[in-house]
Order: structure tokens, then C-alpha cells, then sequence
């Protein structure tokens, strides 16, 4: 393969395909990026279900079946579509990320939530971006639309268990 990897590691995944991996049952399943091949995941680990969906322009009634049977969700909130708008990008670019093949805003994520009927354990917003969004703005935000725990995730954050000092 191109990335150096033997052929007989390689194991091509069809979207939809079950999976086992030890205690993990996982498939993916499509995404509307303008890259090729993009999928978002779905994994079940013993009562838990995880959902993370990013890299998506749009969402669909598939999505939003998926987030519904999920436990936990980790959802693309990429960007204010104001501070988009009036950010240092190109207008190419700008239409890229606005566009069905390029990332979920605040309010769309938002959106997708309640559409989907999404009553899990948490949802963690993911995938944001350090020119285009602001995380105090999609936490105020959340705040007045979201009624399960969250987490607006800042980049270089930990934010599982404590970890132990090397």
C-alpha cells in the first residue's frame, strides 16, 4: 500500500459491516466530507453505545437513528457561521466548510440533537475550529438547547480519568 503497510494486514471496511474486535463491536457508516472514504463510527462496548459523528456537511435520518440508540455522542461543532463569515478565509473555502460537503456549524449540531431524539448519557462536541468558532459561544449556546450533560472539548484537553504523572 502506499502507507507501507503489508497487504495482508490490510483489511478493507464496508460501511455497515459488524466488526468484533476483543469486547468491541463497531461499524462505520457514511459522511458528507469532501474527502474520500468518509465515515463516522458506531461502537458497543458491553451496556454502552458510542456515537461520533464529524466531518460531515450534513446529517441524515440514518444519523439521526444512530445518535437516537446512542449512550454517548461525540458531535462536530465546527464553526459560528458569523465568525465564519467574517474571518480571515477565502470565499472558497468559506463555502467549503459552509457547504454539504464540509462541517456542521453550532446551530446545525444543535439542531441535529434535538432532532434526533438524542437521550444519552453525554454528548461531547468535537472537531471545532480555532479560527471559526468560539467554545464559550457554542457553550451559552448548549446551555439553553441541550438538556443531557455535556462537553465542549478545547484542543490539547484531557478530559478522561485523572492520569498519572510520568
Amino acid at each position: 500500500t502506499k502507507l507501507g503497510i503489508p497487504q495482508q494486514l490490510v483489511n478493507p471496511i464496508t460501511p455497515f459491516e459488524l466488526i468484533e474486535v476483543g469486547p468491541f463491536s463497531l461499524f462505520c457508516f457514511p459522511t458528507s466530507h469532501d474527502s474520500c472514504g468518509s465515515v463516522g463510527w458506531f461502537v458497543r462496548y458491553q451496556d454502552e453505545q458510542f456515537m461520533v459523528l464529524t466531518d460531515t456537511g450534513v446529517t441524515t435520518e440514518e444519523h439521526k437513528s444512530l445518535a437516537k440508540s446512542a449512550t454517548v455522542l461525540f458531535l462536530e461543532a465546527n464553526y459560528d457561521p458569523q465568525m465564519l463569515a467574517t474571518g480571515p478565509y477565502p470565499v472558497y473555502l468559506k463555502r467549503r466548510i459552509d457547504g454539504r460537503y464540509g462541517h456542521l456549524s453550532n446551530h446545525q449540531a444543535l439542531s441535529f440533537l434535538e432532532e434526533s431524539g438524542f437521550a444519552g448519557n453525554h454528548v461531547y462536541f468535537i472537531h471545532m475550529s480555532d479560527v471559526n468558532n468560539d467554545p464559550a459561544l457554542l457553550e451559552s449556546a448548549a446551555h439553553k438547547m441541550v438538556n443531557t450533560p455535556f462537553t465542549v472539548c478545547r484542543k490539547n484537553q484531557w478530559y478522561g480519568p485523572e492520569r498519572e504523572a510520568k
